[in-house]
């Protein structure tokens, strides 16, 4: 073992010889760790989980009264670690790889949500749903070739483009503390699942101020050359101060994921056997645009809107006889989660900006107001409250201090107001006695820094 380890290093090392001239390997990553504290708050958890807990509400603390503070796993950027290299291979052409890991500070482990790990959603735990299920290269894995005069393409597992955007013209540009960029059903399309790409080539070419983006996701299926297939496109023009971006992204038979199991019990739901999740296969189209504006050296704005569309699967055989999604079991596949008229439809509008006080002070400010139509078919139940007409409300701020240029600390709100279905769909209702909790807020302290 001692031997065939001391031959791979050598290796190793004749190799980085042989392309030094040429290629290159880094190794880079993120780390960030903070102090949250959030009212109507589920328990922290010290599990491998990629986020802290929901500050606005969701089904994972559904029914909690009190507050609860503790650390949370990336409060400005998610915790990760990657490798990229590239080989120079002539006339201006280039090989490149990444692959990118979520870890969690909590423990050291890999970042991963809650999903598949037996736990009840109700005033126990806070996790929430992520793209990221224990994979061990889970935000990417790709590789690629590029060209100064045509672009890059590259195959593996991507970002989806609509994240892509989120990344550079969200106002509050922090995972915990943005609704967009804390949840991937925004960067998804409608459905975090979406918010990375398996199976899937990407394109990306920019030539002065212009920018194009696609993304194709192969289904895979025999006999069915639609079923489980995402396409992507996204067109943008950024020159001195001004940029925008359009994209539109859409996929048959993607997931939602959850824990939640079939039948609540005392108002509880309990989660599906250990090592099972449940499935609901949904189609999606989504539309962005998002423009922003360096107005003066120091102070820039940010708009954004998105259309989501969710509906029911285009082949809901095809989805029903897959038995298993990321290693897990599927415990219970639903196909049939909308009437089919009308479709769930949300609509999002971002406005914002960033002001720079001194070289090292910037603080951010941001107001996102989304809104969910009534896709009740007219069954105005206790069960279909959640599918009535509402709205979601964010105010979030964040100032942020640089020690240095890799280094900063960070202070952090966000506050949330629910109104109509949307408020019926996290606060009880659906499950037992309304707990008639609609307003949700979070600060926190945190400190973050680059290699």
């Amino acid at each position: 073992m001692k031997k065939s380890l001391i031959a791979l290093a050598v290796l190793g090392t004749c190799a980085g010889a042989a392309y030094a001239d040429d290629s290159t390997l880094t190794l880079y990553g993120i780390i960030d760790a903070g102090i949250l504290t959030v009212d109507h708050s589920a328990n922290f958890n010290g599990g491998g989980f990629v986020t802290g807990v929901p500050i606005f509400g969701t089904p994972s603390n559904l029914g909690a009264q009190s507050r609860a503070t503790g650390i949370v796993n990336g409060g400005e950027s998610a915790t990760r670690w990657g490798i990229r290299g590239s080989e120079d291979m002539g006339n201006g052409m280039k090989a490149f790889f990444q692959l990118e890991s979520a870890v969690s500070v909590l423990n050291g482990s890999i970042g991963t949500s809650a999903l598949a790990q037996g736990i009840s959603r109700k005033g126990v735990s806070g996790a929430a749903d992520t793209a990221l299920n224990g994979q061990l290269f889970g935000r990417g894995a790709f590789v690629g070739i590029s060209s100064p005069t045509w672009g890059a393409i590259s195959g593996g597992r991507v970002t989806s483009l609509q994240i892509d955007t989120i990344g550079r013209y969200d106002p509050v540009n922090a995972q915990e503390f943005s609704p967009i960029n804390f949840s991937g059903q925004y960067g998804g399309g409608g459905v975090t699942d979406n918010s990375r790409v398996d199976n899937a080539i990407k394109y990306t070419g920019k030539w002065d101020a212009f920018n194009l983006g696609l993304v194709h996701k192969f289904g895979g299926i025999a006999g069915s050359s639609s079923a489980q297939q995402v396409n992507e496109v996204n067109v943008g023009w950024e020159q001195g101060p001004f940029g925008i971006q359009a994209s539109y992204e859409m996929a048959n038979d993607t997931t939602k994921l959850d824990n939640n199991g079939a039948t609540p019990a005392g108002g509880v739901f309990a989660p599906y056997p250990a090592g099972t999740i449940g499935v609901t296969w949904v189609d999606i189209r989504s539309w962005m645009l998002a423009a922003k504006w360096q107005a003066t050296d120091a102070f820039s704005i940010k708009a954004l809107y998105e259309r989501m569309q969710v509906n029911n699967p285009s082949n809901p055989a095809v989805d029903l006889a897959q038995g298993s999604i990321y290693g897990y079991g599927i415990a219970h596949a639903s196909v049939t989660a909308f009437t089919g008229f009308p479709d769930q439809v949300y609509n999002v509008y971002v406005i914002g900006g960033n002001y720079d006080f001194t070289a090292a002070w910037r603080g951010s400010l941001g107001y996102y107001h989304v809104s969910q139509n009534d896709y009740s078919a007219g069954s105005v139940t206790a069960a279909n409250s959640s599918k009535l007409s509402g709205t979601d409300n964010y105010f979030s701020g964040m100032l942020e201090y640089k020690f240095s240029k890799r280094t900063n600390a960070y202070a952090a709100f966000m506050y949330d107001k629910k109104t109509g279905g949307i408020a019926n769909g996290v606060n009880g209702t659906t499950i037992g006695a309304s707990t008639g909790i609609t307003a949700y807020t979070g600060l926190g302290l945190g400190l973050r820094t680059i290699f």
